[in-house]
Protein backbone atom coordinates (compact mmCIF):
# COMPACT_ATOMS: atom_id res chain seq x y z
CA UNK A 1 0.00 0.00 0.00
CA UNK A 2 1.23 3.50 -0.86
CA UNK A 3 1.94 6.02 1.85
CA UNK A 4 0.35 9.43 1.26
CA UNK A 5 3.32 10.97 -0.56
CA UNK A 6 3.72 8.04 -2.95
CA UNK A 7 -0.03 7.93 -3.50
CA UNK A 8 -0.12 11.59 -4.54
CA UNK A 9 2.88 11.19 -6.85
CA UNK A 10 1.31 8.15 -8.46
CA UNK A 11 -2.00 9.98 -8.95
CA UNK A 12 -0.13 12.87 -10.56
CA UNK A 13 1.68 10.54 -12.99
CA UNK A 14 -1.54 8.77 -13.94
CA UNK A 15 -3.46 12.02 -14.44
CA UNK A 16 -0.57 13.51 -16.45
CA UNK A 17 -0.70 10.59 -18.88
CA UNK A 18 -4.42 11.25 -19.41
CA UNK A 19 -4.08 15.03 -19.75
CA UNK A 20 -0.83 15.40 -21.74
CA UNK A 21 -1.49 19.01 -22.76
CA UNK A 22 -1.64 20.26 -19.16
CA UNK A 23 0.92 21.12 -16.50
CA UNK A 24 0.29 19.34 -13.20
CA UNK A 25 1.70 20.44 -9.87
CA UNK A 26 1.36 19.32 -6.27
CA UNK A 27 0.71 22.03 -3.70
CA UNK A 28 -0.58 22.55 -0.18
CA UNK A 29 -3.73 24.64 0.03
CA UNK A 30 -4.78 26.47 3.20
CA UNK A 31 -8.52 26.12 3.64
CA UNK A 32 -10.95 27.31 6.31
CA UNK A 33 -9.68 27.03 9.91
CA UNK A 34 -6.12 26.84 8.52
CA UNK A 35 -6.72 23.23 7.53
CA UNK A 36 -4.05 22.30 4.98
CA UNK A 37 -5.00 20.01 2.10
CA UNK A 38 -2.73 18.57 -0.56
CA UNK A 39 -3.98 19.14 -4.09
CA UNK A 40 -2.97 18.35 -7.65
CA UNK A 41 -3.51 21.48 -9.72
CA UNK A 42 -4.08 21.04 -13.45
CA UNK A 43 -3.33 24.04 -15.70
CA UNK A 44 -3.75 24.31 -19.44
CA UNK A 45 -2.28 27.30 -21.29
CA UNK A 46 -5.58 28.11 -23.01
CA UNK A 47 -7.69 28.03 -19.84
CA UNK A 48 -8.11 30.77 -17.23
CA UNK A 49 -9.00 28.43 -14.37
CA UNK A 50 -6.75 25.71 -12.98
CA UNK A 51 -8.84 22.98 -11.29
CA UNK A 52 -7.44 21.43 -8.12
CA UNK A 53 -8.09 17.80 -7.17
CA UNK A 54 -7.75 17.38 -3.42
CA UNK A 55 -5.87 14.22 -2.54
CA UNK A 56 -6.82 13.81 1.12
CA UNK A 57 -10.29 12.64 0.12
CA UNK A 58 -8.97 10.19 -2.47
CA UNK A 59 -6.33 8.80 -0.13
CA UNK A 60 -8.92 8.08 2.57
CA UNK A 61 -10.90 6.08 0.00
CA UNK A 62 -7.72 4.29 -1.12
CA UNK A 63 -6.98 3.26 2.48
CA UNK A 64 -10.56 2.01 2.75
CA UNK A 65 -9.87 -0.40 -0.11
CA UNK A 66 -11.14 1.43 -3.20
CA UNK A 67 -9.32 0.30 -6.34
CA UNK A 68 -6.64 2.70 -7.65
CA UNK A 69 -7.96 2.61 -11.21
CA UNK A 70 -11.40 3.56 -9.98
CA UNK A 71 -9.96 6.51 -8.04
CA UNK A 72 -8.07 7.72 -11.11
CA UNK A 73 -11.25 7.51 -13.18
CA UNK A 74 -13.15 9.38 -10.48
CA UNK A 75 -10.48 12.09 -10.34
CA UNK A 76 -10.70 12.48 -14.13
CA UNK A 77 -14.46 12.92 -13.87
CA UNK A 78 -13.95 15.57 -11.21
CA UNK A 79 -11.41 17.34 -13.42
CA UNK A 80 -13.72 17.27 -16.44
CA UNK A 81 -16.59 18.68 -14.40
CA UNK A 82 -14.35 21.40 -12.98
CA UNK A 83 -13.08 22.24 -16.45
CA UNK A 84 -16.63 22.55 -17.72
CA UNK A 85 -17.43 25.02 -14.96
CA UNK A 86 -14.11 26.81 -15.41
CA UNK A 87 -14.69 27.25 -19.15
CA UNK A 88 -17.33 29.85 -18.27
CA UNK A 89 -14.98 31.66 -15.90
CA UNK A 90 -13.21 34.86 -16.88
CA UNK A 91 -11.66 37.91 -15.25
CA UNK A 92 -14.82 39.94 -15.78
CA UNK A 93 -16.79 37.41 -13.74
CA UNK A 94 -14.12 37.25 -11.05
CA UNK A 95 -14.11 40.98 -10.46
CA UNK A 96 -17.87 41.50 -10.88
CA UNK A 97 -19.30 43.10 -7.77
CA UNK A 98 -22.61 41.25 -8.22
CA UNK A 99 -20.80 37.97 -7.50
CA UNK A 100 -19.33 38.92 -4.11
CA UNK A 101 -20.89 37.25 -1.08
CA UNK A 102 -20.09 36.85 2.61
CA UNK A 103 -18.78 33.88 4.56
CA UNK A 104 -18.49 33.69 8.35
CA UNK A 105 -15.41 31.90 9.74
CA UNK A 106 -13.68 31.49 13.10
CA UNK A 107 -11.14 34.29 13.50
CA UNK A 108 -8.79 32.58 15.94
CA UNK A 109 -8.48 29.40 13.87
CA UNK A 110 -7.82 31.23 10.59
CA UNK A 111 -4.56 33.03 11.40
CA UNK A 112 -2.83 31.91 8.19
CA UNK A 113 -5.92 32.08 6.03
CA UNK A 114 -6.62 35.70 7.03
CA UNK A 115 -3.07 36.98 6.49
CA UNK A 116 -3.83 38.22 2.97
CA UNK A 117 -7.61 38.28 3.27
CA UNK A 118 -9.80 41.30 3.99
CA UNK A 119 -12.25 40.66 6.81
CA UNK A 120 -14.50 42.39 9.33
CA UNK A 121 -14.89 41.20 12.90
CA UNK A 122 -18.25 39.93 14.13
CA UNK A 123 -18.35 38.71 17.74
CA UNK A 124 -15.58 36.10 18.00
CA UNK A 125 -15.78 35.47 14.27
CA UNK A 126 -14.57 37.01 11.00
CA UNK A 127 -16.65 38.00 7.98
CA UNK A 128 -14.75 37.19 4.79
CA UNK A 129 -15.58 37.71 1.12
CA UNK A 130 -15.89 35.21 -1.69
CA UNK A 131 -16.74 35.37 -5.40
CA UNK A 132 -19.41 32.99 -6.66
CA UNK A 133 -18.34 31.10 -9.77
CA UNK A 134 -21.07 28.49 -10.01
CA UNK A 135 -24.22 27.42 -8.18
CA UNK A 136 -26.69 24.58 -8.64
CA UNK A 137 -28.87 22.33 -6.46
CA UNK A 138 -25.81 20.30 -5.40
CA UNK A 139 -23.74 23.19 -4.09
CA UNK A 140 -21.47 26.01 -5.22
CA UNK A 141 -18.03 26.81 -6.56
CA UNK A 142 -16.37 29.97 -5.25
CA UNK A 143 -13.00 31.57 -4.60
CA UNK A 144 -11.82 33.68 -1.70
CA UNK A 145 -11.29 37.41 -2.16
CA UNK A 146 -7.76 38.48 -1.24
CA UNK A 147 -6.53 41.99 -0.45
CA UNK A 148 -5.09 42.18 -3.97
CA UNK A 149 -8.39 41.23 -5.58
CA UNK A 150 -10.32 43.74 -3.46
CA UNK A 151 -7.84 46.46 -4.42
CA UNK A 152 -8.34 45.63 -8.10
CA UNK A 153 -12.10 45.90 -7.58
CA UNK A 154 -11.51 49.40 -6.23
CA UNK A 155 -13.33 48.69 -2.97
CA UNK A 156 -12.56 49.13 0.71
CA UNK A 157 -13.54 46.21 2.90
CA UNK A 158 -16.40 48.29 4.33
CA UNK A 159 -17.74 49.00 0.83
CA UNK A 160 -17.31 45.34 -0.10
CA UNK A 161 -19.22 44.34 3.02
CA UNK A 162 -22.21 46.52 2.13
CA UNK A 163 -22.32 45.16 -1.42
CA UNK A 164 -21.73 41.55 -0.43
CA UNK A 165 -24.33 41.67 2.33
CA UNK A 166 -27.01 42.62 -0.19
CA UNK A 167 -25.76 40.03 -2.69
CA UNK A 168 -25.67 37.16 -0.21
CA UNK A 169 -29.43 37.10 0.41
CA UNK A 170 -30.06 37.37 -3.33
CA UNK A 171 -27.68 34.51 -4.14
CA UNK A 172 -28.64 32.24 -1.21
CA UNK A 173 -32.16 32.02 0.16
CA UNK A 174 -32.41 31.54 3.96
CA UNK A 175 -34.36 28.54 5.23
CA UNK A 176 -35.53 27.79 8.76
CA UNK A 177 -36.21 24.05 9.08
CA UNK A 178 -37.65 22.15 12.03
CA UNK A 179 -34.93 19.77 13.20
CA UNK A 180 -37.43 16.90 13.34
CA UNK A 181 -38.15 17.33 9.63
CA UNK A 182 -34.40 17.44 8.92
CA UNK A 183 -33.85 14.15 10.79
CA UNK A 184 -36.78 12.48 9.01
CA UNK A 185 -35.45 13.64 5.65
CA UNK A 186 -31.87 12.52 6.28
CA UNK A 187 -32.68 9.19 7.95
CA UNK A 188 -32.93 6.18 5.66
CA UNK A 189 -34.70 3.99 8.21
CA UNK A 190 -38.30 4.43 9.32
CA UNK A 191 -38.17 5.97 12.78
CA UNK A 192 -40.86 7.63 14.82
CA UNK A 193 -39.25 11.05 15.21
CA UNK A 194 -41.14 13.27 17.68
CA UNK A 195 -41.70 16.91 16.84
CA UNK A 196 -39.14 19.13 18.59
CA UNK A 197 -39.15 22.87 19.15
CA UNK A 198 -35.68 23.18 17.63
CA UNK A 199 -34.86 24.81 14.30
CA UNK A 200 -31.95 24.81 11.86
CA UNK A 201 -31.09 27.85 9.79
CA UNK A 202 -29.22 27.28 6.54
CA UNK A 203 -29.33 28.31 2.88
CA UNK A 204 -31.22 26.85 -0.05
CA UNK A 205 -28.11 24.90 -1.12
CA UNK A 206 -27.07 23.94 2.42
CA UNK A 207 -23.75 25.81 2.45
CA UNK A 208 -22.48 28.83 4.42
CA UNK A 209 -25.72 29.04 6.40
CA UNK A 210 -24.01 30.50 9.49
CA UNK A 211 -23.46 33.71 7.51
CA UNK A 212 -27.18 34.42 7.94
CA UNK A 213 -26.45 35.38 11.56
CA UNK A 214 -25.33 38.73 10.14
CA UNK A 215 -28.92 39.64 9.27
CA UNK A 216 -30.56 41.14 12.35
CA UNK A 217 -33.96 41.51 10.73
CA UNK A 218 -34.07 37.83 9.78
CA UNK A 219 -33.02 36.67 13.25
CA UNK A 220 -35.25 39.14 15.11
CA UNK A 221 -38.32 38.14 13.08
CA UNK A 222 -37.76 34.51 14.04
CA UNK A 223 -37.30 35.37 17.73
CA UNK A 224 -40.38 37.58 17.79
CA UNK A 225 -42.42 34.60 16.59
CA UNK A 226 -40.70 31.86 18.64
CA UNK A 227 -39.26 33.56 21.74
CA UNK A 228 -35.68 34.06 22.90
CA UNK A 229 -33.33 31.37 21.61
CA UNK A 230 -29.86 30.07 22.17
CA UNK A 231 -27.95 29.65 18.93
CA UNK A 232 -25.50 26.81 18.37
CA UNK A 233 -23.07 27.29 15.50
CA UNK A 234 -22.97 23.62 14.56
CA UNK A 235 -20.79 24.42 11.52
CA UNK A 236 -20.13 27.14 8.95
CA UNK A 237 -23.03 25.68 6.99
CA UNK A 238 -25.87 25.78 9.51
CA UNK A 239 -26.83 27.02 12.96
CA UNK A 240 -29.34 25.63 15.46
CA UNK A 241 -31.95 27.65 17.35
CA UNK A 242 -33.13 26.25 20.72
CA UNK A 243 -35.69 28.10 22.88
CA UNK A 244 -33.96 29.53 25.94
CA UNK A 245 -36.58 28.01 28.27
CA UNK A 246 -35.68 24.52 27.04
CA UNK A 247 -32.11 24.70 28.39
CA UNK A 248 -31.73 24.04 32.14
CA UNK A 249 -27.97 24.49 32.68
CA UNK A 250 -26.14 26.58 30.09
CA UNK A 251 -22.72 25.51 31.39
CA UNK A 252 -23.41 21.81 30.85
CA UNK A 253 -24.94 22.66 27.52
CA UNK A 254 -21.83 24.50 26.38
CA UNK A 255 -19.59 21.59 27.41
CA UNK A 256 -21.79 19.24 25.36
CA UNK A 257 -21.44 21.49 22.32
CA UNK A 258 -17.65 21.54 22.68
CA UNK A 259 -17.54 17.74 22.80
CA UNK A 260 -19.82 17.40 19.77
CA UNK A 261 -17.68 19.85 17.79
CA UNK A 262 -14.52 17.92 18.65
CA UNK A 263 -15.98 14.56 17.70
CA UNK A 264 -18.46 15.18 14.89
CA UNK A 265 -17.75 18.49 13.16
CA UNK A 266 -15.12 18.30 10.39
CA UNK A 267 -12.19 20.58 11.18
CA UNK A 268 -12.72 22.59 8.02
CA UNK A 269 -16.39 23.24 8.88
CA UNK A 270 -15.90 24.22 12.54
CA UNK A 271 -17.14 27.69 13.49
CA UNK A 272 -17.30 28.20 17.25
CA UNK A 273 -17.85 26.54 20.63
CA UNK A 274 -19.57 29.65 21.92
CA UNK A 275 -23.30 29.83 22.48
CA UNK A 276 -25.11 32.92 21.26
CA UNK A 277 -28.35 34.45 22.49
CA UNK A 278 -30.95 35.91 20.15
CA UNK A 279 -33.36 38.07 22.14
CA UNK A 280 -35.04 40.16 19.45
CA UNK A 281 -32.42 42.91 19.72
CA UNK A 282 -29.59 41.22 17.87
CA UNK A 283 -27.15 38.48 18.87
CA UNK A 284 -24.80 38.34 21.85
CA UNK A 285 -22.32 35.76 23.15
CA UNK A 286 -23.41 33.90 26.29
CA UNK A 287 -20.92 33.63 29.13
CA UNK A 288 -19.94 37.10 30.33
CA UNK A 289 -19.03 38.38 26.85
CA UNK A 290 -22.39 39.92 25.96
CA UNK A 291 -21.32 43.53 26.54
CA UNK A 292 -18.23 43.56 24.32
CA UNK A 293 -18.41 46.16 21.59
CA UNK A 294 -18.30 45.00 17.98
CA UNK A 295 -19.02 46.59 14.63
CA UNK A 296 -22.73 47.19 14.21
CA UNK A 297 -23.97 44.92 11.43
Amino acid sequence: MYDFKDFVNNMKEELSSRIPDAELSIRDVVKNNDVIHTAITIKKDNEEAAPSIYMDYYYSRYKAGVDMNYLISDAMNEYNNSSRIGSNFNDEMFYARDNIFLKLVNKQRNTKNLEDTPYIEFKDLAVTFRVLIYKDANGIASVQVTNKVLEKMGLSKEEAFDIAKMNTLQLFSPEFQNISDVIRRDTNEEFDIPDMDIYMLTTDVGVNGATLLLYDELINDFVNKNGECYIITSSVHEVIFIPKDNVDDIRDFKELIREVNNIMTPKQDYLSDNIYLADGHGISIVGGMENEEYMDM
